[in-house]
């Protein structure tokens, strides 16, 4: 998925995640496990959703790549800079987006 250049994109996306990596969000994009996020739909309040956590997302992204602490956290600024929203579930963060959102991100 290819973003947007834009200013406003590109100051939006800084308000959402100011300490974001750019060049770790570019590399991931090209290597986003986007089936993975297909097979992850969830219902939130009867709408549907894709939720991940961010480990399984990384084991899809990067297969036999071990993260660390710092991997997760870079992870975590990216997906806020793309818009998934933080939630909790049982004391364990994941990142939620709309169904739709997903659709429209994604082209899929």
């Amino acid at each position: 998925m290819a973003m947007t250049d834009c200013k406003e994109c590109k100051r939006l996306r800084n308000k959402l995640s100011p300490l974001e990596d750019k060049s770790f969000t570019e590399a991931y994009q090209r290597v986003e496990p986007v089936e993975y996020y297909r097979a992850s739909l969830h219902s939130r309040n009867g709408s549907p959703y894709v939720v991940i956590r961010l480990c399984d997302a990384w084991a899809a992204a990067f297969p036999k790549t071990p993260y660390t602490v710092l991997d997760l956290t870079k992870l975590g600024r990216t997906f806020d800079a793309l818009g998934w929203e933080r939630t909790k579930r049982n004391g364990i963060t994941h990142f939620a987006l709309k169904y739709d959102e997903f659709l429209e991100m994604y082209d899929v």
